[in-house]
This record gives C-alpha cells, structure tokens and sequence, in this order.
C-alpha cells in the first residue's frame, strides 16, 4: 500500500513555512561529503557482488572524484535462454556501522547508463544507483547464516531497456538463507523523472511506530514528492540478520541466446546523511 504524505503550508507575515503531515522526521546529520580525498575507511567499506561467468560483470570501480563518490559497474547476461534476466552485479560502498541508522538520505547524480534489450525476451534490463538498507527481520530467520525474513529496502533512479527513466522505491523480504529470492511487499513508482548528469536527493526514513518506510525526493526544495510504503502485518521486533546500509550501482542485465546483453551504470553520490 503507497500512502501520499500531504503537504501543510503556512502563512504568517514574512515567513513561508512547509510541512508534512504524517511522518516522523529523523534528525539527520552529513555524514560523509567525500571532500577530504580518499574513501575513508572509518566511515565505509567495499562491498560487490560478482554473478560470476555465466553472467559476468567485466568492469567495476568505486573512487572520488571531483570530491564526490563516483560508482561503476558493467555486467552481462546470461546466453543459455531467452527468459528473465541474470543476477544482478553490484557495486556497493557500506556504513561502517549500520545498526542504528533508521534513517539515510545521498544526492545521486546518473553520469551514463547502458540497458540493451533482448528482442526474444520480455523481460526489461534495468541499470541503477541509489541507495539501500536493511532495517529489521520478521522472526523468521534461524540464525546467523539464514537472511530469510530480512527486510530491505531499495531507492533508486531506474534505466530500463527502451531509456525510460524512473525513480523507484520498493519494500522486500528475503525468501531463503542467502536471500538470493525475494518477496515484494510495496513498491512505488514517482511521478518525478530523472536525467543524466542531474542530481537527484533521495530521503529514506523508517517509520517504525507506523509499519511504512517514508521515501523523499528532493526533500525541502522545490518539486519534493514523498509516498509512504507499508509492511502493515509484519514483525519487525528482530534486527537483520545481514544489516548493511549502503550506497550503490546495480546492472540487471536480460538473458539472450542471440548474444549477451550488456548493462551498465556510471554514478555520483555526495552529501550523504543519516540520523546517526
């Protein structure tokens, strides 16, 4: 279920004041705007996950640049069938430490963005950066190697085959140990669009009082657009079993027996903020 936040203006003389009713903000503070030079390992470690051969991701890279945080990834389809698409690559830099973040907000900037189609497969490439937590396991987890139960939650600016441009947010659960399969529990598509080499804020905020995830972009400027996810129904008395938060690029790149099919992504992240 998407729930729309509404937006409170006030008047009073010489002040312009905005509001939004129904969510609780979190105070949050910079916590990294990758001015200082190197990737600063008190606050950040690397993270990627390769599909491997049958799927390869050829090229990655995290580093600064121009005192931003500058992510990238290609990645390559499978070429045995003509259906779904491949594991995705990853390219990721993680919270130190994430077990009390609730809250997280980064400016994302899209530098280019590759996501070829398959004309036998129905199914779409996506390429995409943004960022990712998470927040809470729903009990059914049997220890510290099984993620099954993990919630997370992803927000992100979308390429998908065809160059549509989105900003998607969404709620899953891990469906086993690995949580290579998951369940969506709410997802939203924005009204807003994105374009290269314009930045985007996401704000990510979990509302546990409420059961949702609250999702901003461009939070106090102008064109903001805030929809509320729920897990109404779901536990989320246990911490996760893999707790990350993170930014990241992302290649899901479709399965062709033609030839494969490539996706790739080239990002910028800055003035990254969380509530603790």
């Amino acid at each position: 279920m998407v729930k729309r936040l509404a937006a409170l203006v006030v008047f009073f003389p010489g002040i312009f004041v905005v509001t939004l009713t129904g969510i609780g903000h979190a105070q949050l503070v910079l916590y990294d705007n990758f001015d200082s030079g190197p990737i600063d390992p008190a606050k950040w470690h690397g993270s990627q996950n390769q599909p491997g051969p049958s799927a390869p991701m050829t090229e990655t890279s995290r580093r600064i640049v121009e005192g931003q945080l500058q992510l990238q990834v290609v990645d390559y389809g499978e070429t045995t069938s003509d259906v779904g698409t491949a594991p995705s690559g990853i390219q990721a830099l993680r919270v130190n430490d994430p077990s009390s973040v609730t809250a997280m907000q980064a400016k994302v900037m899209v530098q280019s963005a590759v996501a070829q189609a398959c004309a036998a497969n129905a199914s779409t490439s996506h390429a995409r950066a943004g960022i990712f937590g998470a927040f809470f396991n729903d009990g059914s987890s049997t220890g510290p190697d099984d993620e099954t139960g993990d919630v997370r939650v992803l927000f992100e600016l979308r390429q998908q085959s065809g160059g549509t441009k989105t900003i998607r947010a969404s709620i899953t659960r891990c469906d086993d140990p690995g949580c290579d399969n998951s369940t969506n529990i709410d997802s939203h598509t924005f009204t807003q669009r994105w374009e290269l080499g314009v930045a985007r804020t996401l704000k990510l905020e979990w509302d546990a009082a409420n059961d949702e995830f609250d999702l901003t972009v461009n939070p106090a400027a102008a064109g903001t657009e805030t929809v509320s996810l729920s897990y109404s129904g779901i536990s989320d008395a246990d911490p996760p079993v893999s707790d990350r938060k993170e930014v990241r690029v992302q290649g899901l790149p479709v399965n062709c027996t033609a030839a494969r099919r490539r996706t790739s992504i080239t990002a910028r992240f800055d003035n990254v903020m969380l509530d603790s």
